[in-house]
C-alpha cells in the first residue's frame, strides 16, 4: 500500500498500489473484512495497514428491528415466539436480545485472554467490566453470557434493546 494511513473496518477507504507497473486506485463507502481477505491475499495491502483496534471501537449497532429479522430468517416464527416471551417473561426477553446484541458487536472484535469486557446487570441495567482471566473454566462459561467489547458498545445495546421491547407493548 502506497499511502501510510491505516484503514478502518466500517469506514470509507481509498488506496492506490501498484501492480504489475500500473497504478491502481481502489475504493468504497464501507471496508469490510472481507475486502480486507481480499486485498491481503491480492498482496494489496498487509494485515499491519489495517487498525483493528480503532474498528472495536466503531462497532455498529444494529437497530432492534435488524436484530428480530435476523433471528426470525434462523427461527422462522421466532418474531411472534418472541413478542409472546416479552408479555410473559420480559426479563427473559431482554437477556435474549442483548445476547443477540453481544453476538453482533463482537463480530469485528479480537477478544482475547486478559482483555477488558463489558457485561450488563440485568437488574439495574448498568454497565462493568471485568477482564478475561486465562482459565479454560472461566473462558468456557462466557458463551452463556452477553458480554461486549466496548463499555460504548454494550450501553448503545441496552438503549436499542429497551427501545425495541417497549414497541411491544403496544
Amino acid at each position: 500500500m502506497v499511502n501510510n494511513e491505516k484503514l478502518i473496518i466500517g469506514k470509507p477507504y481509498e488506496i492506490v498500489v501498484k501492480e504489475n507497473g500500473r497504478i491502481i486506485k481502489i475504493k468504497g463507502s464501507e471496508l469490510t473484512e472481507d475486502d480486507v481477505i481480499m486485498m491481503v491475499e491480492a498482496g494489496f495491502i498487509s494485515k499491519e495497514d489495517v487498525d483493528f483496534d480503532d474498528c472495536v471501537k466503531n462497532i455498529a449497532i444494529p437497530t432492534f428491528d435488524e436484530i428480530v429479522a435476523l433471528i426470525n430468517s434462523k427461527f422462522i416464527g421466532w418474531y411472534g415466539f418472541f413478542k409472546k416471551l416479552y408479555k410473559n417473561y420480559p426479563s427473559i426477553a431482554f437477556s435474549l436480545a442483548l445476547r443477540e446484541y453481544a453476538i453482533a458487536a463482537r463480530k469485528n472484535a479480537n477478544i482475547k485472554i486478559g482483555d477488558r469486557v463489558y457485561i450488563v446487570n440485568l437488574v439495574d441495567f448498568s454497565v462493568s467490566s471485568i477482564l478475561i482471566p486465562n482459565n479454560k473454566g472461566f473462558i468456557q462459561g462466557m458463551d452463556s453470557i452477553a458480554y461486549f467489547p466496548t463499555e460504548e458498545s454494550a450501553k448503545q445495546a441496552v438503549n436499542a434493546v429497551l427501545t425495541g421491547l417497549s414497541g411491544y407493548e403496544k
